[in-house]
């Protein structure tokens, strides 16, 4: 089994895996048997490396595409589209004055 195998086999089966500073968490732990947790205290570099990898690799698809609409985004934005943001911001510009009102 190689390093990009165990990682597979561990999410079919519901593990989460994340990477905290030097150390790989595993959730739910107590699952894992002594197998598993030998080979992934064997490759751990590699599976740090491939869980980071996968990471960033999520991060890239979502900052393409704005959270709200789903339009591409222009290369000066985060998560979403200029015409979300001011959306959102009238919305809440407009909440806030209907606040102030009633009080």
């Amino acid at each position: 089994m190689s390093p990009a195998a165990l990682l597979a086999s561990l999410r079919a089966r519901g593990f989460t895996l994340r990477v905290e500073g030097d150390r790989i968490l595993v959730a739910p732990a107590s699952r894992l048997d002594a197998a598993e947790l030998e080979r992934l205290r064997e490759w751990k570099a590699e599976v740090i490396r491939m869980l980071i990898a996968d990471s960033a690799a999520r991060v890239r698809r979502i900052r393409t595409h704005c959270v709200t609409c789903g339009e591409p985004l222009p290369d000066d934005a985060w998560t979403r589209c200029h015409s979300c943001v001011d959306t959102a911001y009238t919305a809440r510009d407009a909440e806030h004055r209907k606040a102030a009102d009633t009080s």
